[in-house]
């Protein structure tokens, strides 16, 4: 039997899709190790993947590009507390450095 793993990924407005979206990608490819073909492939796989997107309210999440569609995310932060939940990897993506020179954003 395949252990699960737990994944939370932090998100919150301005979030750069980039710093997650790839790598949740590809961990969710674990899941399809049940898949015959993929066992043919890649052999016994000892990992499955759950994972959640955590945020602080169930808000639609806005990237740092507003031309990407929103995300909803799984739950909050306060209720992943509340319910206990631990999680075996925590992804934290970046969001704008508070150095970044917002100049740079605007179009002309």
């Amino acid at each position: 039997m395949p252990e699960l793993l737990k994944v939370a990924v932090c998100v919150c407005q301005d979030v750069t899709y980039a710093d997650f979206m790839l790598p949740m990608d590809l961990l969710g490819n674990l899941n399809w190790a049940d898949d015959p073909f993929v066992s043919k492939i890649y052999g016994e796989i000892p990992y499955r993947v759950k994972i959640e997107y955590l945020a602080p309210t169930m808000e639609p999440v806005i990237s740092l590009n507003p031309e990407l569609p929103a995300m909803i995310p799984t739950r909050t932060y306060t209720d992943a507390i509340n319910k206990k939940e631990k999680y075996d990897i925590i992804w934290v993506p970046a969001g704008m450095s508070s150095s970044f020179p917002v100049s740079l954003l605007k179009y002309r």
